[in-house]
């Protein structure tokens, strides 16, 4: 067995599976060498990670690098870890952020220039725009009975 080092090249997410381009193999072209279909590994059934095309990863290969699995993600030299423990934090290509705190249970996602923070009772929208939807409160009738439905302790709070 053999640890190997790439960048995806390939990706059916239907099968998990993928194609990386070895970083330190050449075929006899000179070429760097690119997998069959490799299985992706995965944490656990409540860890799902999001592999996609140009994503440098780990991979463990028989000698002959004709099979193999996909064992990780690895960093690159600009990465940081910027989550603790209480705190996971979920960076994506185009700048869009996701962190979760377990303590106090709360999500913030930061999209552009717009932030939405959930925690147990309450929403709040920061940002250049108007949400597309309306806002609901306590007041608000339900159209069919004519009353609210909404719990007291409910909350959602718009801000610019």
């Amino acid at each position: 067995m053999r640890m190997v080092e790439g960048k995806i090249s390939d990706i059916d997410p239907g099968k998990m599976q993928a194609k990386v381009q070895l970083a330190a193999q050449c075929d006899s072209d000179g070429k760097q060498m690119v997998t069959d279909w490799l299985q992706i590994g995965f944490s656990g059934p409540d860890i799902q990670y999001i592999y996609r095309v140009g994503d440098y990863v780990g991979c463990i290969m028989d000698d002959t690098l004709d099979d193999g699995w996909i064992i990780c993600r690895l960093y690159d030299d600009k990465a940081n870890l910027d989550s603790t423990e209480r705190k996971s934090v979920f960076r994506f290509k185009d700048g869009t952020k996701v962190e979760v705190e377990e303590n106090p249970g709360k999500v913030t996602i930061t999209i552009g220039t717009t932030t939405i923070v959930a925690d147990g009772s309450s929403v709040e929208i920061k940002g250049a725009g108007q949400p597309t939807f309306p806002v609901v409160h306590s007041a608000s009738p339900c159209p069919v009975f004519g009353t609210c439905h909404l719990q007291p302790s409910t909350t959602i709070k718009v801000s610019q």
